[in-house]
């Protein structure tokens, strides 16, 4: 029998998600601060999205970047064209950065490895007569720790031949090394992907050049590295996106899985994963009616592409809605940008499948301010949760849970890494998703002292979707997501 391994996740409020998830990685405080669209915002410090009204920023309706230091302290925003800084005032020299006018992923802010004052805006230019990438830098050891552009419009990539130049894709994951920073954008009209490395020395405009996929032409559609950045999903021309491998430690992109939509007069805007990486939500425009938009989910969970491919799924459709960025934030929820209106879409539950992932078109009001069709981009990895090791609300001491079969019929086998002293000292539990809870008829099948084996039976549990929980000497172990079939 094949085994089927799944990873832990924290079986706790969204808000005790975002205290773990701050305890594993620090740099997830970076992303507390979002300035985007008609002097529009969201502050994220309690956990929970906060609208601002004070942002300088009025923004044409496409991408822009916020940093905030490792504390969770605004530095910096900008819309790819002037650069502000945290008390909402130009920083100098911070006007005249060459962006293009239309593009969603026009913007994105490195902070430069192993500098606490450097930072590199990324920018890019598309034209009918030439393409170009850029980056401007930013110290914030200047003027008292507010920030100066001291140097800006600094060329990465550029070609007088627009097909040959790079389109308006901009996306960053971490290296290998959780050191230097990949910087992706992707070549006009062609399928070559060209991976920037940002190191400590500063940026290699020397790019890693790999080919996959399909040639792409649309600039105005997204390109988005999972949380680990080991996965790469891009948007391409009309109905289509691709699904790719990202090796971090060279920087080269492989093995794509090629998606169509469900018609061939939609265009996709905004693509997110969900934070375990099962799940990718991709908004799309529907050409063939008014401003109508459509979300969708894919299962990415199977890993088989066949299976993938057929899991493309409507969530939800809207006639009055324009589609925008898909931004993944720090409370484990995803946000939708829904282009010149005064709230933003929010997926819930990112993890779930299908409706059960709870999609709201008017999420979170942003106090009478308007979005445009972009969200401020970060390093993937900001959000990322290494489950391999997992934590305990106290303790990092969780490990993997492994279920299989995984949907369950009849029986299944769990096995939980732990050291168990007693075999009386374990509680397994069942949740459905309204939070009713289930004991589990489970026997003991081996202890070796570093994992145990438990053997379940689905009695009369319904079909459905649940979160399973075992305690065992006071440690609490969570796995989701299991479906009973």
């Amino acid at each position: 029998m094949k085994k089927i391994i799944l990873f832990v996740v924290l079986f706790t409020s969204n808000f005790s998600q975002f205290t773990a998830l701050q305890a594993q990685n620090p740099n997830i405080k970076r992303t507390r601060h979002w300035n985007f669209g008609e002097y529009a915002g969201l502050d994220f410090s309690s956990g929970n999205p906060i609208a601002i009204i004070n942002s300088a920023m009025y923004n044409d309706g496409h991408g822009t970047a916020s940093i905030s230091d490792t504390a969770g302290n605004l530095l910096f925003y900008t819309d790819g064209k002037s650069v502000w800084n945290k008390n909402n005032l130009q920083m100098p020299n911070g006007s005249g950065l060459i962006a293009g006018a239309g593009s969603i992923q026009r913007v994105l802010i490195i902070p430069k490895p192993l500098s606490n004052t450097i930072y590199y805006i990324f920018h890019n230019w598309v034209s009918p007569d030439s393409t170009a990438l850029y980056y401007s830098v930013v110290d914030m050891s200047l003027q008292s720790g507010f920030g100066n552009v001291t140097s800006k419009n600094n060329v990465v990539a550029f070609d007088l031949n627009s097909s040959l130049g790079t389109n308006e894709k901009l996306a960053a994951t971490m290296h290998k090394n959780d050191t230097d920073v990949w910087v992706m954008a992707k070549q006009y009209s062609t399928n070559n992907f060209y991976a920037f490395r940002v190191t400590p020395a500063g940026v290699d405009t020397v790019p890693v050049i790999s080919s996959a996929g399909i040639p792409d032409m649309y600039g105005n559609n997204s390109i988005k590295f999972s949380p680990s950045g080991k996965k790469l999903a891009i948007g391409f021309n009309l109905d289509g996106f691709e699904l790719l491998d990202f090796d971090n430690a060279i920087g080269i992109v492989s093995n794509p899985i090629i998606f169509h939509g469900i018609n061939t007069s939609t265009q996709n805007f905004g693509l997110e994963f969900s934070p375990d990486e099962s799940k990718l939500y991709i908004s799309e425009y529907n050409l063939a009616t008014t401003a109508k938009r459509e979300l969708h989910q894919v299962d990415l969970s199977s890993g088989d592409s066949v299976t993938m491919v057929n899991s493309f799924s409507l969530l939800n459709s809207v006639d009055s809605l324009q589609p925008g960025y898909i931004q993944q934030a720090l409370d484990g929820k995803l946000y939708i940008a829904n282009k010149f209106f005064p709230q933003l879409g929010v997926i819930t539950n990112p993890n779930a499948l299908g409706i059960l992932c709870n999609y709201i078109d008017s999420g979170i009001s942003l106090a009478g301010k308007n979005v445009g069709a972009g969200l401020p981009a970060f390093i993937s990895n900001y959000f990322y949760m290494d489950t391999s090791t997992g934590i305990t609300e106290q303790t990092k001491q969780n490990k993997l849970i492994n279920i299989y079969p995984n949907p369950i019929i009849n029986t299944a086998t769990i096995e939980v890494c732990a050291d168990v002293k007693d075999n009386k000292n374990i509680k397994a539990e069942i949740y459905d998703i309204s939070g009713k809870r289930y004991s589990l008829d489970y026997s003991i099948i081996s202890n070796n002292g570093n994992c145990i084996e438990l053997s379940i039976n689905r009695g009369s549990l319904p079909s459905g979707m649940y979160k399973l929980k075992i305690k065992i000497d006071n440690k609490i172990y969570t796995q989701s997501l299991i479906t009973i079939k």
